[in-house]
């Protein structure tokens, strides 16, 4: 149990780390799988002992090693984060799955290749109110090309895509009927769609309500802190994101 926990916590602070050098060289549109990492700031390039997740953050005490600008706090929590939900999700599956069996290593699996691109979603959309398109087409190949492995549920592949289409109709009928198309975006039609790829029903209608719940309170008290003013919008994608892995984790596929 113990070292599955710290394994799945190291994998997380990888994921969590390509998260951050991720999110960065798309929006500067560097490519993402080859740029050589640099200081955001003095542009140096930063070596291995700069790039070990977390721990190089802390040895460096947030500042470059080059020009001593101090480092974001972004890169520290971000790979923290993934860290946390990758060691959650073993013990999930510990506690929702037969350890070692083919349920608990595809969940596992399924998991891996679902939160962290799911993270560097959530990154761009809280900073820049954008989502990579590239990343929604990546999560729904990996949706599809998993059915047919899935244990999860007793159906065809075929009874597995009208699952994951109804699924996606009703997370678009209920959005768009809540917001009246207003502040819409269709980055946050396709991320719900993909949401009902890989959820399912009636996940994708716990992670609907859980958003709304979840926006709901924060948008209200930033109105009574007049953080936002009436009419202002915050990006929807981070309340998706989170409720979707807070109901992959408590309502996982096939447990409802």
């Amino acid at each position: 149990m113990i070292a599955g926990l710290t394994l799945f916590f190291l994998l997380g602070l990888l994921g969590g780390s390509f998260a951050n050098a991720f999110e960065y060289r798309w929006y500067h549109g560097r490519p993402w799988a080859w740029d050589r990492s640099r200081c955001p700031q003095c542009q140096h390039l930063l070596g291995v002992k700069d790039l070990i997740p977390l721990f190089s953050w802390c040895l460096l005490k947030g500042k470059c090693r080059y020009c001593r600008h101090r480092i974001s706090w972004q890169y520290p929590l971000v790979e923290l984060s993934q860290g946390i939900l990758m060691a959650l999700l073993f013990f999930f599956a510990q506690d929702n799955f037969l350890a070692g069996g083919r349920e608990f290593w595809f969940y596992l699996l399924r998991g891996l290749f679902f939160f962290t691109p799911l993270l560097i979603i959530f990154l761009c959309d809280w900073k820049y109110n954008l989502i990579p398109s590239n990343l929604i087409y990546f999560l729904a190949l990996v949706a599809i090309l998993s059915w047919p492995f899935a244990p999860f549920f007793n159906l065809s592949l075929a009874g597995k895509i009208l699952l994951a289409a109804f699924s996606g109709g009703i997370f678009f009928a209920l959005l768009y009927f809540l917001t009246r198309g207003r502040g819409l975006g269709w980055g946050d039609v396709e991320l719900g769609l993909v949401l009902g790829l890989w959820l399912g029903w009636p996940q994708i209608f716990y992670t609907i309500y859980t958003a709304y719940l979840g926006g709901g309170l924060i948008a209200l008290s930033l109105l009574l802190l007049r953080r936002k003013k009436i009419g202002q919008t915050i990006a929807f994608g981070p309340f998706l994101i989170a409720a979707a892995i807070i109901v992959y984790y408590i309502f996982p596929p096939g447990k409802v």
